[in-house]
Protein backbone atom coordinates (compact mmCIF):
# COMPACT_ATOMS: atom_id res chain seq x y z
CA UNK A 1 0.00 0.00 0.00
CA UNK A 2 3.11 2.35 1.16
CA UNK A 3 4.57 1.67 -2.59
CA UNK A 4 1.10 2.56 -4.40
CA UNK A 5 1.09 5.71 -2.33
CA UNK A 6 4.62 6.87 -3.39
CA UNK A 7 4.19 6.14 -7.04
CA UNK A 8 0.87 8.39 -7.10
CA UNK A 9 2.54 10.87 -5.34
CA UNK A 10 5.25 10.79 -7.98
CA UNK A 11 3.15 10.44 -10.93
CA UNK A 12 1.07 13.93 -9.90
CA UNK A 13 4.04 15.38 -9.79
CA UNK A 14 5.52 14.61 -12.78
CA UNK A 15 2.10 15.15 -14.49
CA UNK A 16 1.48 11.80 -15.83
CA UNK A 17 -0.80 10.13 -13.22
CA UNK A 18 -2.42 6.59 -14.59
CA UNK A 19 -5.09 4.94 -13.05
CA UNK A 20 -3.47 2.27 -11.09
CA UNK A 21 -4.99 -0.33 -13.18
CA UNK A 22 -3.42 0.48 -16.21
CA UNK A 23 0.28 0.56 -15.14
CA UNK A 24 0.60 -2.98 -16.64
CA UNK A 25 -0.30 -1.70 -20.03
CA UNK A 26 1.16 1.61 -20.21
CA UNK A 27 2.74 2.26 -24.19
CA UNK A 28 6.12 3.14 -25.10
CA UNK A 29 4.29 6.43 -26.71
CA UNK A 30 3.15 7.16 -23.47
CA UNK A 31 6.42 7.14 -21.34
CA UNK A 32 7.78 8.87 -24.17
CA UNK A 33 5.21 11.47 -24.20
CA UNK A 34 5.94 12.25 -20.29
CA UNK A 35 9.35 12.69 -20.92
CA UNK A 36 11.40 15.60 -19.50
CA UNK A 37 10.72 17.37 -23.34
CA UNK A 38 7.21 16.81 -22.97
CA UNK A 39 7.25 18.75 -19.66
CA UNK A 40 9.16 21.57 -20.82
CA UNK A 41 6.89 22.14 -24.24
CA UNK A 42 4.22 22.01 -22.04
CA UNK A 43 5.60 25.01 -20.16
CA UNK A 44 6.62 26.75 -23.16
CA UNK A 45 2.82 26.69 -24.35
CA UNK A 46 1.75 28.01 -20.68
CA UNK A 47 3.61 30.81 -21.14
CA UNK A 48 2.52 31.55 -24.43
CA UNK A 49 -0.96 31.69 -23.42
CA UNK A 50 -0.45 33.86 -20.33
CA UNK A 51 0.56 36.33 -22.80
CA UNK A 52 4.87 35.66 -22.23
CA UNK A 53 6.92 35.84 -24.84
CA UNK A 54 9.40 32.64 -25.46
CA UNK A 55 12.83 34.19 -25.18
CA UNK A 56 16.48 32.48 -25.84
CA UNK A 57 18.72 33.55 -23.27
CA UNK A 58 21.84 32.75 -24.75
CA UNK A 59 20.49 34.42 -27.83
CA UNK A 60 19.54 37.46 -25.63
CA UNK A 61 23.06 37.26 -24.40
CA UNK A 62 24.84 37.69 -27.97
CA UNK A 63 22.28 40.39 -29.54
CA UNK A 64 22.77 42.10 -26.09
CA UNK A 65 26.77 41.78 -25.98
CA UNK A 66 26.90 42.43 -30.04
CA UNK A 67 24.85 45.85 -29.51
CA UNK A 68 26.75 47.02 -26.18
CA UNK A 69 30.28 46.17 -27.34
CA UNK A 70 32.03 46.60 -30.98
CA UNK A 71 33.12 43.82 -32.98
CA UNK A 72 36.89 43.33 -33.43
CA UNK A 73 38.67 45.70 -34.99
CA UNK A 74 36.18 48.43 -34.88
CA UNK A 75 35.92 51.52 -32.87
CA UNK A 76 33.29 52.23 -30.75
CA UNK A 77 30.44 55.04 -31.06
CA UNK A 78 31.67 56.94 -28.43
CA UNK A 79 35.18 56.79 -29.17
CA UNK A 80 34.74 57.46 -32.73
CA UNK A 81 32.81 60.77 -32.12
CA UNK A 82 35.35 62.12 -29.52
CA UNK A 83 37.58 61.28 -31.98
CA UNK A 84 36.09 63.16 -35.13
CA UNK A 85 34.72 65.87 -32.63
CA UNK A 86 38.66 65.89 -31.76
CA UNK A 87 39.42 66.02 -35.71
CA UNK A 88 37.42 68.59 -36.14
CA UNK A 89 38.45 70.88 -33.36
CA UNK A 90 40.67 73.04 -35.87
CA UNK A 91 39.65 76.79 -35.73
CA UNK A 92 39.74 79.53 -32.70
CA UNK A 93 38.57 83.14 -32.75
CA UNK A 94 40.34 85.32 -29.94
CA UNK A 95 40.00 88.37 -28.15
CA UNK A 96 42.76 90.43 -26.36
CA UNK A 97 43.69 93.57 -24.25
CA UNK A 98 47.13 94.79 -24.11
CA UNK A 99 49.64 96.74 -22.34
CA UNK A 100 52.75 98.20 -23.70
CA UNK A 101 56.05 98.01 -21.63
CA UNK A 102 58.99 100.50 -21.77
CA UNK A 103 62.63 99.75 -22.29
CA UNK A 104 64.23 96.66 -24.04
CA UNK A 105 62.49 93.35 -24.34
CA UNK A 106 65.38 91.31 -23.39
CA UNK A 107 67.97 90.40 -21.07
CA UNK A 108 70.81 90.54 -23.22
CA UNK A 109 71.26 93.92 -25.12
CA UNK A 110 73.46 95.24 -27.92
CA UNK A 111 75.55 98.58 -26.69
CA UNK A 112 76.92 98.90 -30.17
CA UNK A 113 76.11 96.79 -33.36
CA UNK A 114 76.72 93.10 -33.26
CA UNK A 115 80.17 93.72 -31.59
CA UNK A 116 79.84 94.51 -27.80
CA UNK A 117 76.60 93.19 -25.92
CA UNK A 118 75.38 93.80 -22.24
CA UNK A 119 73.31 92.23 -19.50
CA UNK A 120 70.40 93.91 -18.36
CA UNK A 121 68.00 92.24 -15.64
CA UNK A 122 65.70 95.31 -15.97
CA UNK A 123 63.80 94.18 -19.40
CA UNK A 124 60.34 93.41 -20.90
CA UNK A 125 61.06 89.89 -20.46
CA UNK A 126 61.51 89.99 -16.48
CA UNK A 127 58.43 92.23 -16.59
CA UNK A 128 60.73 94.91 -15.97
CA UNK A 129 59.65 98.67 -17.03
CA UNK A 130 62.06 101.65 -16.10
CA UNK A 131 59.01 104.17 -17.14
CA UNK A 132 56.01 101.81 -16.76
CA UNK A 133 53.78 100.63 -18.73
CA UNK A 134 51.50 102.58 -21.13
CA UNK A 135 49.07 102.85 -23.60
CA UNK A 136 47.10 100.05 -25.12
CA UNK A 137 45.86 97.63 -27.67
CA UNK A 138 42.42 95.44 -28.64
CA UNK A 139 43.23 92.60 -30.30
CA UNK A 140 41.06 90.23 -32.54
CA UNK A 141 42.67 86.83 -33.71
CA UNK A 142 41.79 83.67 -35.78
CA UNK A 143 43.71 80.66 -35.36
CA UNK A 144 44.18 77.91 -37.96
CA UNK A 145 45.47 74.74 -37.22
CA UNK A 146 47.49 73.62 -39.64
CA UNK A 147 49.30 70.58 -38.18
CA UNK A 148 48.99 68.81 -34.96
CA UNK A 149 50.19 65.34 -33.61
CA UNK A 150 49.99 64.01 -30.05
CA UNK A 151 50.23 67.10 -27.84
CA UNK A 152 52.25 69.25 -30.50
CA UNK A 153 50.62 71.77 -32.76
CA UNK A 154 51.74 74.20 -35.46
CA UNK A 155 49.25 76.98 -36.02
CA UNK A 156 48.67 79.92 -38.08
CA UNK A 157 47.92 83.23 -35.89
CA UNK A 158 46.43 86.04 -37.62
CA UNK A 159 45.65 89.49 -35.48
CA UNK A 160 44.10 92.70 -36.31
CA UNK A 161 43.76 95.54 -33.36
CA UNK A 162 43.79 99.26 -32.63
CA UNK A 163 46.50 100.50 -30.75
CA UNK A 164 46.95 103.77 -28.69
CA UNK A 165 49.93 105.76 -26.86
CA UNK A 166 50.82 109.60 -26.14
CA UNK A 167 54.43 109.50 -26.21
CA UNK A 168 56.35 113.16 -25.91
CA UNK A 169 58.90 113.24 -28.75
CA UNK A 170 61.60 115.43 -28.90
CA UNK A 171 64.69 115.62 -31.14
CA UNK A 172 68.46 116.07 -30.03
CA UNK A 173 70.96 118.42 -31.99
CA UNK A 174 71.68 116.14 -34.47
CA UNK A 175 68.31 116.17 -35.46
CA UNK A 176 67.53 112.15 -33.86
CA UNK A 177 64.16 111.82 -31.91
CA UNK A 178 63.81 110.58 -29.37
CA UNK A 179 61.45 109.44 -26.49
CA UNK A 180 60.87 111.77 -23.66
CA UNK A 181 58.47 110.83 -22.14
CA UNK A 182 55.66 107.56 -22.53
CA UNK A 183 52.86 109.25 -21.17
CA UNK A 184 51.65 113.04 -21.60
CA UNK A 185 51.46 113.71 -25.16
CA UNK A 186 48.93 113.58 -27.55
CA UNK A 187 46.95 110.12 -27.64
CA UNK A 188 47.62 108.50 -31.23
CA UNK A 189 45.93 106.05 -32.58
CA UNK A 190 46.83 103.13 -35.03
CA UNK A 191 46.11 99.83 -36.47
CA UNK A 192 48.18 96.65 -35.95
CA UNK A 193 48.10 93.15 -38.33
CA UNK A 194 50.18 90.52 -38.02
CA UNK A 195 50.65 87.24 -39.57
CA UNK A 196 52.15 84.31 -37.17
CA UNK A 197 53.03 80.80 -37.16
CA UNK A 198 53.21 79.83 -34.19
CA UNK A 199 54.02 76.20 -32.17
CA UNK A 200 52.17 74.72 -29.17
CA UNK A 201 52.53 72.14 -27.01
CA UNK A 202 50.27 70.64 -24.42
CA UNK A 203 51.74 70.26 -21.28
CA UNK A 204 48.30 68.88 -19.43
CA UNK A 205 44.82 69.05 -20.53
CA UNK A 206 44.54 72.32 -19.34
CA UNK A 207 47.94 74.04 -19.84
CA UNK A 208 49.41 74.71 -23.52
CA UNK A 209 52.57 76.80 -24.00
CA UNK A 210 53.32 78.00 -27.58
CA UNK A 211 56.19 80.42 -29.37
CA UNK A 212 55.58 81.89 -32.72
CA UNK A 213 57.57 84.11 -34.94
CA UNK A 214 55.85 86.21 -37.96
CA UNK A 215 55.76 89.76 -39.79
CA UNK A 216 53.51 92.94 -38.77
CA UNK A 217 52.52 95.51 -40.29
CA UNK A 218 51.43 99.25 -38.23
CA UNK A 219 49.09 101.55 -40.23
CA UNK A 220 52.06 104.85 -40.10
CA UNK A 221 53.89 103.00 -37.42
CA UNK A 222 53.81 102.71 -33.84
CA UNK A 223 53.86 106.22 -32.10
CA UNK A 224 56.54 105.56 -29.16
CA UNK A 225 58.84 102.91 -31.24
CA UNK A 226 59.84 105.23 -33.83
CA UNK A 227 59.83 102.79 -36.37
CA UNK A 228 59.16 101.75 -39.52
CA UNK A 229 55.46 100.08 -40.57
CA UNK A 230 57.08 96.32 -41.41
CA UNK A 231 58.58 94.70 -38.42
CA UNK A 232 59.30 91.70 -37.54
CA UNK A 233 57.04 90.15 -34.44
CA UNK A 234 57.02 87.41 -31.70
CA UNK A 235 55.43 85.95 -29.19
CA UNK A 236 55.99 83.75 -25.53
CA UNK A 237 52.10 82.31 -24.94
CA UNK A 238 50.26 80.24 -22.08
CA UNK A 239 47.00 79.05 -22.43
CA UNK A 240 44.90 77.71 -19.83
CA UNK A 241 41.63 75.88 -19.89
CA UNK A 242 40.25 75.89 -16.06
CA UNK A 243 36.58 75.13 -17.45
CA UNK A 244 34.85 72.32 -18.07
CA UNK A 245 34.06 73.26 -21.65
CA UNK A 246 37.66 72.85 -23.05
CA UNK A 247 37.10 74.11 -26.22
CA UNK A 248 37.18 77.92 -24.43
CA UNK A 249 41.03 78.81 -23.29
CA UNK A 250 42.15 82.20 -21.11
CA UNK A 251 45.34 83.42 -22.84
CA UNK A 252 48.48 84.96 -21.71
CA UNK A 253 51.27 86.55 -23.73
CA UNK A 254 54.14 88.22 -24.12
CA UNK A 255 54.31 89.96 -28.13
CA UNK A 256 57.23 91.70 -29.18
CA UNK A 257 58.00 93.32 -32.80
CA UNK A 258 60.97 95.22 -34.06
CA UNK A 259 63.42 96.25 -37.00
CA UNK A 260 65.57 93.34 -36.57
CA UNK A 261 68.29 94.95 -35.34
CA UNK A 262 67.98 97.96 -38.20
CA UNK A 263 67.67 95.82 -40.78
CA UNK A 264 63.84 97.04 -41.27
CA UNK A 265 64.26 100.36 -40.40
CA UNK A 266 65.52 102.51 -42.96
CA UNK A 267 67.91 104.84 -40.21
CA UNK A 268 69.53 101.91 -39.41
CA UNK A 269 68.65 102.24 -35.71
CA UNK A 270 67.52 99.32 -32.94
CA UNK A 271 63.56 100.09 -33.04
CA UNK A 272 60.62 98.34 -31.60
CA UNK A 273 57.75 97.65 -29.04
CA UNK A 274 56.29 95.41 -26.44
CA UNK A 275 53.07 94.31 -25.19
CA UNK A 276 51.92 91.98 -22.12
CA UNK A 277 48.15 90.52 -23.33
CA UNK A 278 45.60 89.09 -21.52
CA UNK A 279 42.41 87.07 -23.30
CA UNK A 280 40.13 84.11 -24.58
CA UNK A 281 39.77 82.34 -27.37
CA UNK A 282 36.98 80.12 -28.32
CA UNK A 283 37.82 76.50 -30.35
CA UNK A 284 35.16 75.00 -33.00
Amino acid sequence: MKSQVALLTLAVCADFYVPHSAWSSVKPEQVQNNSLQHHLDRLTSVNKSSGGYEVDSHESTLKSNSISSPSLGEVGPSVDNETEAKDDIRNAIGVDYGVFGSGFWAPIQPKDGFEDWSYDDCNAFFFCSPDGLFGGLVNIAYTRRLLASNRNSLDLDVAAGVGWQSPVINSNSQGVEYVESYRGGENQFFGLFTVMPTYRLKVFEWLSVGAGGGVSYAVDGVPADMGGSLNFASKVEIGLRPFENKTIETTFSFNHRCAVFGLLNESGRLTGSQWYSLGFRKWF
